[in-house]
């Protein structure tokens, strides 16, 4: 609130004798401690609760304040909760806006849009608080409140569960805190109660004529197995504290009257997840011929058939794959088809007579010929 605010505000209060006498009943809080002060939206006219609940116990009813028509109801009045009513006025617009404008920043594409959407919604309160366009300012809600309705309503319901989930963050925390802290307190009382113990048993075997060495090997046995036992008992503790997290975490886990922000991200609707593909959809599939498991060719001699050859653990040795062999000879044979020499040659000879390259590249582009149909392998 400016500084001229401030003053208008506190000029327009009424000094303190004034505050504690009912305007409609004239009862003061001297003759009556017990007195309390209401107020009703609808015209912020304070009165006591003795007026309110005489005046509109029985229905609704004018405000009695001389010269304003606006019909109060009992069920509307509340305490007042700031000494300046125009303050109090203020809070309650900006509550009643910002519950219809509740649009976050990830909404929109950029920071420029989300600025010029908080001074839309700015213009418009300071309207209402001011009692400028009263009317046309309430048509722009109404039918920006309907058109919205859906998403108004989402974003109430995330905002809800945000307040939640931090409360339920600070509960877990302050928990956590007490637990620690009675914890550690029990370790400490436990450490100084087993230590007095183990002191008095050292005591008494000593008195009792043991050896020392031997009453000190096992004080130092009984040490190790105290400090093993604490170790395990600290990773316990820190088990059931992730565990105590991870279920907290799961159980909270224009001109006109229509109002139209620039800048809002379209919402689309996820697609359904597909399975894993790690190829993208390329399919490694043959066309022209099919691989079989082994190829037996007997007018090759031996040394060069491969169905013998494959046999050979000299050949197979360091993972060697026989079919890796079949699928380049088949890649080779049929990567030929569709390539004609005769046609590579004439090729050949017409580009010999047509000069440059550029030109030939010319003409061979606006006749369309001179295109080899090269078909795929596989």
């Amino acid at each position: 609130m400016s500084k001229q605010a401030q003053n208008n505000s506190a000029s327009a209060r009424r000094p303190p004798e004034e505050d504690e006498i009912c305007r409609v009943c004239k009862s003061s809080r001297y003759l009556n401690p017990n007195m309390k002060f209401l107020v009703n939206p609808e015209c912020y006219h304070e009165m006591c609760e003795s007026c309110a609940d005489r005046i509109f116990a029985s229905g609704p009813a004018p405000c009695p304040y001389a010269g304003c028509t606006k019909t109060l109801r009992r069920n509307k009045f509340r305490k007042q909760t700031f000494a300046d009513l125009k303050v109090e006025r203020e809070v309650d617009i900006r509550k009643r806006v910002n519950a219809i404008f509740n649009k976050r920043e990830d909404e929109f594409n950029s920071l420029r849009d989300y600025n010029n959407y908080l001074n839309e919604v700015e213009d418009l309160t300071f309207n209402l608080i001011n009692k400028v366009d009263i009317e046309k300012t309430e048509r722009k809600l109404l039918s920006y409140a309907e058109a919205n309705r859906r998403a108004i309503s989402q974003n109430d319901v995330r905002a809800s569960k945000e307040s939640q989930r931090l409360a339920a963050e600070e509960r877990l925390k302050k928990e956590q805190a007490i637990q620690r802290r009675e914890a550690a307190q029990r370790e400490l009382d436990e450490e100084r109660r087993v230590r007095a113990e183990g002191k008095a048993d050292v005591i008494h075997k000593l008195a009792s004529g043991e050896s020392a060495t031997k009453v000190a090997k096992e004080a130092k046995k009984t040490v190790l197995k105290r400090t093993l036992f604490k170790q395990q008992a600290e990773v316990d503790k820190q088990a059931r504290l992730e565990a105590a997290a991870a279920a907290s975490e799961a159980t909270l886990n224009g001109d006109g009257d229509d109002l139209v922000f620039a800048g809002l991200k379209q919402h689309v609707e996820a697609a359904p997840l597909r399975p894993y593909d790690a190829y993208g959809g390329l399919a490694f599939e043959r066309k022209m011929s099919n691989l079989q498991n082994s190829y037996d060719d007997g007018a090759l001699p031996r040394h060069e058939n491969l169905y013998y050859l494959k046999q050979d653990p000299r050949a197979m040795a360091g993972g060697y794959n026989i079919k890796e062999v079949y699928s380049q000879v088949l890649c080779e044979a049929f990567a030929g088809l569709g390539v004609f020499l005769s046609d590579e040659l004439g090729e050949k000879a017409g580009a010999a007579t047509r000069g440059t390259g550029t030109a030939g590249a010319a003409v061979a582009a606006a006749t369309g010929s001179g295109d080899v149909q090269m078909m795929d392998a596989f």
